[in-house]
């Protein structure tokens, strides 16, 4: 019950607090900086458009390793976690109702499950997600077949924000 009233906090923040606010809350990634073109990263699963009330969501520590990076429909970034004795799963979701206009943007909350890994070996490594869906999405949602969105990536205790264009 206290993790759903937290998830419930932290999405009403999200819609509370303005752009600027948000872009002074980034530690890190591409905000203003120009994009690689590619980047080669391990696929992982696909971005999960949802409503907050499906979601049970538990992250264990990572940070960003890099910036984050839109190649097509993929957004691919670095991560960092400590492990190496079981495997590690990613979990992307966007939450229908964190949908901001003017800019469009959206929120991407990263969740890393360790499946109680008891190592402490330093792990890096590139993942990405589909974003198939939340191109989809977006398309129903605005009525065009293509535009502009700024994704705001959320990570365990970092933000990143990049550009995809669909």
């Amino acid at each position: 019950m206290l993790l759903k009233l937290g998830i419930a906090f932290f999405a009403v923040c999200l819609l509370l607090t303005s752009c600027s606010e948000i872009d002074n809350l980034i530690t890190g990634g591409n905000q203003g900086k120009p994009q690689p073109a590619h980047m080669e990263c391990e696929p992982v699963g696909a971005v999960d458009v949802t409503d907050l009330a499906c979601i049970r969501m538990i992250s264990h520590p990572f940070r960003f390793s890099g910036g984050a990076v839109v190649d097509g429909d993929k957004l691919c970034m670095g991560v960092n976690y400590s492990g190496g004795c079981a495997e590690h799963k990613f979990d992307a979701y966007v939450y229908t109702h964190a949908i901001r206009e003017n800019p469009l943007r959206v929120v991407v909350i990263l969740n890393h499950y360790n499946n109680d890994d008891p190592c402490d070996t330093f792990i890096t490594r590139k993942i990405g997600f589909d974003l198939t869906s939340l191109k989809e999405h977006l398309q129903k949602l605005t009525g065009q077949p293509s535009g502009t969105v700024l994704l705001d990536v959320s990570g365990y205790d970092e933000l990143q924000t990049v550009v995809y264009t669909y």
